[in-house]
């Protein structure tokens, strides 16, 4: 699905690597016992979204939105940056996921 909205010169096989690595960043967020048929769609459009987050410059040019089942995604010129397109992609996730909370520099 991302190659569809990608750079004609993206490689496929960098934007494959890409897919997979944020699939994988985004199933380890789900909570445990979701059925996979219950958020499959969102899951094919969030790691689509953050494989093309993770490519050099994104220009509005170059994505206005995709759908895939149920889940339909679109962006404005303006919100087309790379931390947009990671935004929306944990958006349509949410609803599957335990959040991104995390303790960073804790001192003890």
């Amino acid at each position: 699905m991302a190659a569809k909205f990608a750079p004609q010169d993206t490689q496929a096989q960098t934007l494959e690597t890409l897919c997979r690595a944020a699939e994988a960043e985004l199933r380890a967020k789900l909570r445990p016992g979701l059925e996979e048929h219950t958020y499959r769609d969102a899951l094919i459009c969030a790691a689509a979204w953050l494989a093309l987050a993770n490519l050099p410059p994104v220009s509005s040019a170059d994505i206005r939105g995709f759908s895939a089942g149920e889940v339909s995604v679109s962006l404005g010129g303006a919100q087309s940056s790379a931390g947009k397109l990671r935004e929306q992609a944990m958006a349509l996730m949410a609803p599957y996921t335990n959040g991104d909370f995390a303790f960073v520099g804790v001192r003890g």
